[in-house]
């Protein structure tokens, strides 16, 4: 906690996070993370009172009557009595002793199961909100990096206008082509303000995914730093890690095993139950209501009671038709669940090889981008190539360079995106470490 409060501090104070900082926030402030947990601490105790259902139950009480009418009897001749007291006066204490209820074993088995999958679902949601931030956080990068292209873009072409006015003057040029190369300055101007207000956006969008109110977050990092979280070296090791781990298909688990229990509590209901049950009170009657100790008389009562459903109306039977029909459903739900994880493995993974690719390619069109700049503006000086064509240098390289930011972006999405649904997204989810899963470079 102490850990956190200073990362929080430090956000506030200078407004630049790194992207461990970033989750280990929002794991911490989200309220959906929040909300998860209290499910699971309220799963969690409404599991201990179902599994405690064998301890007894005790009671005491103390009642007080006043009868305002009481029953006379008439006897001729010899008047009337009076046929009750009416002050009456009770202390005691029940106990009730569950000694074999089928419902409560039931009930025991499915609050177990219902917290596994609260334990579950708060796993998945701890790794979305990972997922969320990480893509926000290279997001965020993404637009800082493009706001940078905008302006070096803008600067050079600023140059190129003062070298083509210096020509200008000279009557190296002519006119025509000094206002093209001005006319290719004033062009980029635009560019630069969207990707300014693009970056602040990504900076608001990225305080919002880590679940705090100021205005914007400033990531710290670059598109080139890799995830601290070794990606798997196959498809067929990412698939071994995923069936390990992947939380999603705890829940399909769950679900087949939730059905299965409301079955059995469905059926629990034809079956007897055996309780016992001791009493031990004190009881007194008056006609008035000045009751005294040698008024009270004991009374200490033992009782075992076999209560065996003969008839419910119709409830019990459609209850269990209906446990059934909910245990089809969850079977499905499941089987679905499962067919969908291992689709989005099969589509992360073929994201994240077509994104190697791209950052592969990107890179060595940028490396030839530059240097035809180089070469260009050397050009350009000397007289042997237009504005025109120095402009379309210069926008190759913008585009290059945008392209290669673009593809690093999707690079670190995909990653992401394979740690997630092999169920390796948990750093900082546990105990402020690093996930148990990570893989080995």
């Amino acid at each position: 906690m102490k850990s956190l409060t200073l990362v929080l501090i430090i956000i506030y104070i200078a407004g630049a996070v790194t992207l461990d900082e970033a989750i280990q926030t929002a794991l911490s402030s989200r309220s959906d993370i929040i909300a998860s947990r209290n499910s699971l601490q309220s799963s969690i105790w409404e599991g201990r009172a179902a599994s405690l259902w064998f301890l007894p139950r005790i009671s005491a009480g103390l009642t007080y009557i006043h009868s305002a009418d009481v029953q006379q009897l008439d006897i001729p001749g010899m008047g009337s009595i009076s046929m009750g007291s009416e002050y009456m006066s009770e202390a005691g204490i029940n106990v009730d002793v569950p000694l074999y209820v089928p419902q409560a074993v039931a009930g025991s088995s499915l609050s177990g199961i219902a917290t596994e999958m609260a334990e579950a679902s708060l796993t998945v949601s701890e790794q979305n909100a990972v997922e969320e931030v990480t893509a926000v956080f290279y997001g965020a990068l993404l637009a800082e990096e493009l706001s940078v292209v905008a302006e070096e873009a803008l600067s050079i072409a600023e140059e190129a206008y003062s070298v083509s006015r210096i020509k200008y003057e000279s009557g190296m040029i002519s006119r025509l082509d000094l206002l093209q190369s001005e006319v290719a300055w004033e062009n980029r101007k635009p560019g630069v303000i969207e990707t300014r207000m693009a970056a602040e956006d990504a900076r608001t969008a990225l305080a919002f995914a880590m679940g705090l109110e100021i205005r914007e977050v400033v990531p710290e990092g670059y598109l080139e730093e890799p995830l601290p979280l070794g990606i798997p070296a196959s498809f067929e090791e990412a698939e071994t890690l995923m069936r390990e781990n992947n939380p999603d298909l705890d829940i399909a688990s769950d679900l087949r095993e939730m059905g299965s229990s409301q079955v059995r509590m469905a059926r629990a209901e034809f079956m007897p139950s055996l309780l016992f049950r001791t009493s031990y009170s004190f009881q007194a009657m008056r006609d008035d209501w000045h009751f005294t100790d040698t008024d009270y008389d004991r009374d200490l009562s033992f009782m075992i009671s076999l209560q065996i459903p003969l008839f419910d109306g119709y409830s019990d039977i459609s209850g269990y038709k209906s446990a059934q029909m909910s245990k089809l459903t969850s079977d499905a739900n499941a089987f679905a669940l499962e067919n969908a994880v291992s689709f989005s493995l099969q589509q992360a993974w073929s994201s994240l090889e077509a994104a190697r690719e791209r950052v592969n390619a990107t890179d060595y069109t940028l490396l030839q981008a530059e240097e035809v700049v180089e070469i260009a503006q050397v050009s350009f000086e000397t007289g042997v190539i237009s504005q025109l064509e120095m402009d379309q240098a210069l926008l190759a390289l913008t585009m290059a360079r945008t392209n290669r930011a673009a593809a690093l972006f999707s690079l670190r999405v995909a990653e992401a995106s394979v740690l997630r649904v092999c169920g390796a997204l948990d750093w900082y989810s546990k105990d402020n470490t690093l996930t148990q899963h990570k893989i080995q470079e």
